[in-house]
């Protein structure tokens, strides 16, 4: 997990509603492996670059496989990105 003001945050999520999905025992809360990450780079004066990132290379591989690679989770990611694209209402 990091932060760094106007620049970077990242999380690692609790396994919540993703261990029911999966075969094993697996204590709700627990680290699943998967790291979610924003990078914001300043783009002139009005605009910001955002890049989300997905990692779930530290994931065990039942954990993968109830999360489908992180496949259900694209359409979140685009939803995400396309909100932050709109103007701002400040």
């Amino acid at each position: 997990m990091g932060f760094e003001a106007d620049r970077h945050f990242s999380w690692e999520p609790s396994l919540g509603a993703v261990a029911e999905n999966v075969d094993a025992p697996v204590a709700v809360g627990d680290r699943g492996g998967h790291r979610w990450s924003f990078d914001l780079a300043p783009d002139g004066p009005d605009a910001t670059m955002v890049t989300e990132t997905y990692d779930r290379s530290r994931a065990s591989e039942r954990i993968q496989a109830a999360i489908d690679g992180g496949k259900g989770w694209l359409d979140g990611m685009r939803g995400t990105l396309e909100k932050l694209d709109q103007p701002s209402t400040r």
